[in-house]
């Protein structure tokens, strides 16, 4: 039979709060504070830069108990140090990502064309146009150009 771990984590899905917008001045005693009127808190915490300490604008507070963890959440626009903030519960996270969004995806690609009107394409002259993208990497989406090299007998190409 196996032994729970004394030191793991509780499940904290249903009683752990992101408060997002939060002024930079806010603290985690601040934030303790305003959230303890909707039931007794485990931790308040803020999220600051670990080089400067400054705070990032967001924490989460966690409640003893669900019930008051989904009051605090009740309002979703709490004003906090005099700015409007958004709580809503920490479990949702983040929206889940498309399962092909590891590519890269940017707004125009590169694509090459001919050489401009004037300019012989022996000088290897690439001229560049940007078109709106896919959802295709740059390698799927066209194979490089020819280069031009001289040949081995030293006349041009």
């Amino acid at each position: 039979m196996a032994k729970q771990d004394p030191v793991s984590e509780p499940d904290t899905t249903k009683t752990k709060v992101f408060v997002g917008g939060l002024a930079w001045e806010t603290t985690s005693v601040t934030l303790e504070r305003y959230f303890e009127q909707f039931g007794e808190i485990v931790e308040a915490v803020v999220i600051v830069n670990r080089f400067n300490g400054r705070s990032k604008g967001y924490g989460f507070v966690t409640y003893q108990d669900s019930a008051a963890a989904e009051k605090a959440t009740g309002e979703p626009n709490p004003v906090i140090d005099g700015r409007r903030t958004n709580c809503v519960m920490a479990a949702q996270g983040a929206k889940k990502r498309h399962p092909n969004s590891r590519y890269y995806k940017p707004a125009f690609y590169v694509v090459y064309g001919q050489p401009p009107y004037g300019y012989p394409a022996e000088y290897g002259y690439q001229p560049v146009m940007c078109v709106p993208g896919n959802n295709y990497p740059p390698a799927m989406m066209y194979e490089p150009p020819p280069m031009a090299y001289p040949e081995e007998d030293g006349q041009a190409a």
